[in-house]
């Protein structure tokens, strides 16, 4: 009975252990099968299933023993899909590489997460010169164009309505970030964004936030994203964005403002753009470019940061280095900023060619630019003088026409919306070196843009640069193109190179430029139609119309290029206004008169006034002064009118290669790009027969020309 009653035991146990390892087979089974048969039901389609949406289906997953149900099993940032798919890294190791570094956080920095020798720079300490060394070694490998995922959660509506997938500008706005820096001693602040909407190109982003001499990478996880608010529909499930979401994109700065709290001053975007503008109510308008490239061309090529790395300076300033790259060139900036009411970019910049860029080639190739929206104003909709729309109206370029590096003389351009293109290069309207530009809005009167109230356009900054120095010659382009909207850009000045452009051999060979960019509101205290901002360059007094007592106020005296701190501006005996009559050049001395009329040289000394060809400007000073030219275009600016100079190679003899140079520009005019304005001899826009019969008279003749 003992015997029977052990068997009967073990026989249960046995049984016991046998059902539960059956039913643990079966459960197993079922919920492969599950897999298998969810999967088989959606075989042939475009949809199998994908439970946690990571770009694997759930049979990928079982295969690759990751978990169906989480987008990242290894929590490295980088969907299962995508590490199996795309960058062959291992889904169930969060560094593939071993090199103590995410894949995530390799992926996002772009290093190699498959190669323990590539990884990240966490720590740096960095100076401009280093970044200019950086510059020149990327100067000397192949371009490499960013590489820009579509992200349909993140990239703008495909039907543009913000209810739809995707960000629009009002939704990416509400995203908000943690401060990278929060310095309440010296009152500044700064952020990263996150990609959303239009901002998609990426840049490496360090600070030294603990003022220890030494940069820190910052991450997409350092800025942690947060997409929550409710004006972003639909909702955002960031568990499956893909990690070419997770990148930085922007970079802001705020600073103390008394009375305003802690506004932001200047937005940094990994695109080249940035934006800033001075203290409040003042808001951006006009985007500063860093550099650009064949501008508006179908070949257009966008200069971008590659890196950045900020710092607080004092509390006044801070201090942005950045490497810049593109197809034509790289480069490294050093911008000091400070906030104010001018609120300015202090900036030095290198520039390194990859490759011979010839100006005939691509003409509109410039280090620092404008780009700016002109859309109507009152000339545009006289009936309705409440739908001004435009961000600038007016540009103004100061020369130096003797050499003393002082603005002598401004040339003004009203801001339009042409049917058709039209470009302007400002050294053709007068010689001399360009010494200061400003895009400036002048029309501030709110009721003129109560229509599009919200865009506070009469609040919008204005912006110059005073150019400090520059390696190569260069001379301000505007382009105006044609707009239906407020929504483009259509107007953009750049400071464009007159010298071709050679491929940088070493460290070197770079091209250097320097100046500052001020945000500000053009106030005119005098009311004399110069700026005190304009004014303060050139040394008149902002609370004087007309600081020398001449007679002339100093607005007029600076656009006929008068000296408006001396009512002879030659010191030769003649007024400049010697008829008294305010205003200058307008009863210029002729026929050896040098009595109750105005110099017809007024910064050449001339007391005997001659002037042979009788076009009002005297000989002392005329570039033809045996043949009549009131205009004294040069558009060579060799010192010979286009008039009389018909030495289009400039070899001092006019002879068979100018005449070919001639033919090839014959028929053209000045809209077209192949253009030779040299060749306009009469400066009448055209090359036609009038040009022609200038150059058979000059034919064979030698220099000097009269």
């Amino acid at each position: 009975m003992k015997n029977t009653d052990k068997y009967k035991n073990l026989f249960k146990n046995i049984s016991l252990l046998l059902l539960i390892g059956c039913l643990s087979l079966i459960t197993t089974m079922d919920a492969t099968a599950a897999i298998l048969n969810d999967t088989a039901v959606y075989a042939g389609t475009l949809y199998p299933l994908d439970s946690d949406m990571d770009e694997l289906t759930d049979e990928e997953e079982l295969e690759a023993g990751t978990n169906p149900y989480d987008p990242d099993s290894d929590d490295d940032e980088v969907l299962d899909g995508e590490e199996v798919n795309t960058y062959l890294t291992d889904p169930l190791t969060y560094d593939s590489d071993n090199d103590l570094s995410g894949d995530g956080i390799e992926i996002e920095v772009e290093t190699d997460p498959n190669d323990p020798s590539s990884f990240p720079i966490y720590t740096r300490s960095v100076t401009f010169n280093d970044l200019i060394n950086d510059a020149f070694q990327l100067s000397q490998q192949a371009f490499a164009e960013p590489s820009i995922e579509d992200i349909p959660s993140l990239d703008p509506p495909v039907d543009g309505e913000p209810e739809s997938e995707g960000l629009v500008f009002e939704e990416s706005n509400a995203i908000k970030s943690d401060n990278l820096i929060d310095d309440s001693v010296l009152k500044t602040y700064a952020y990263a964004r996150p990609r959303a909407a239009l901002d998609k190109i990426r840049f490496r982003v360090y600070t030294d936030a603990d003022h220890d001499g030494a940069y820190d990478l910052k991450t997409y996880s350092d800025a942690n994203p947060d997409y929550s608010d409710q004006k972003i529909t639909p909702p955002i499930d960031t568990s499956i964005l893909p990690i070419a979401g997770k990148v930085l994109v922007r970079f802001i700065v705020g600073h103390e403002q008394t009375g305003q709290g802690f506004p932001q001053f200047f937005d940094f975007n990994a695109n080249g753009y940035v934006r800033f503008n001075g203290y409040y109510p003042q808001t951006v308008g006009s985007s500063y470019r860093v550099a650009v490239h064949n501008l508006f061309e179908v070949t257009e090529d966008y200069p971008f940061f590659r890196e950045i790395y900020f710092k607080v300076e004092d509390i006044t300033t801070s201090n942005l280095l950045g490497v810049i790259d593109s197809e034509g060139f790289t480069g490294a900036v050093n911008i000091n900023l400070t906030p104010g009411e001018e609120s300015i970019m202090n900036v030095t910049a290198e520039f390194f060619p990859r490759r011979n860029i010839l100006i005939s080639e691509e003409p509109y190739t410039g280090f620092v630019a404008y780009s700016s929206m002109f859309w109507k104003d009152e000339d545009d909709t006289p009936g309705d003088m409440t739908d001004e729309a435009h961000d600038a109206d007016i540009l103004v370029v100061g020369y130096d026409t003797n050499g003393d590096n002082r603005i002598d003389i401004i040339k003004e351009h009203k801001i339009d919306n042409p049917e058709e293109t039209v470009i302007t290069d400002f050294s053709l309207l007068q010689e001399g070196d360009q010494l200061y530009f400003a895009l400036e809005n002048r029309d501030r009167d709110e009721s003129h843009y109560s229509t599009y109230a919200s865009a506070a356009y009469h609040l919008r900054s204005s912006y110059s640069i005073e150019l400090i120095s520059s390696s190569i010659p260069v001379s301000l382009i505007l382009h105006e193109t044609p707009t239906s909207s407020e929504y483009n850009d259509n107007i953009a000045m750049h400071l464009a190179s007159k010298a071709d452009l050679s491929e940088a051999g070493s460290v070197n060979d770079s091209i250097t430029i320097e100046y500052i960019s001020k945000a500000y509101f053009p106030v005119d205290t005098d009311e004399d139609g110069l700026t005190d901002q304009l004014e303060s360059l050139i040394g008149t007094d902002i609370n004087n119309t007309d600081s020398d007592n001449d007679g002339v106020s100093d607005y007029e005296e600076i656009k006929a290029g008068t000296d408006p701190l001396d009512s002879d501006s030659d010191q030769d005996g003649i007024s400049d206004d010697g008829d008294g009559s305010g205003i200058v050049g307008d009863n210029l001395c002729t026929g050896g008169n040098t009595t109750d009329c105005d110099d017809n040289c007024i910064n050449t000394p001339n007391a005997e006034q001659a002037d042979i060809d009788s076009d009002g400007v005297g000989d002392a000073c005329d570039n033809c002064s045996q043949t009549s030219n009131p205009g004294q275009q040069d558009t060579d600016n060799d010192g010979y009118g286009n008039i009389c100079d018909a030495d289009l190679d400039n070899d001092g003899l006019v002879g068979f290669n100018d005449y070919n140079l001639f033919g090839n520009a014959w028929g053209t005019d000045n809209t077209k790009p192949d253009w030779n304005p040299d060749a306009d001899f009469d400066s009448d826009g055209v090359v036609g027969f009038n040009d022609y019969n200038l150059f058979g008279i000059r034919w064979g003749t030698s220099a000097p020309w009269y």
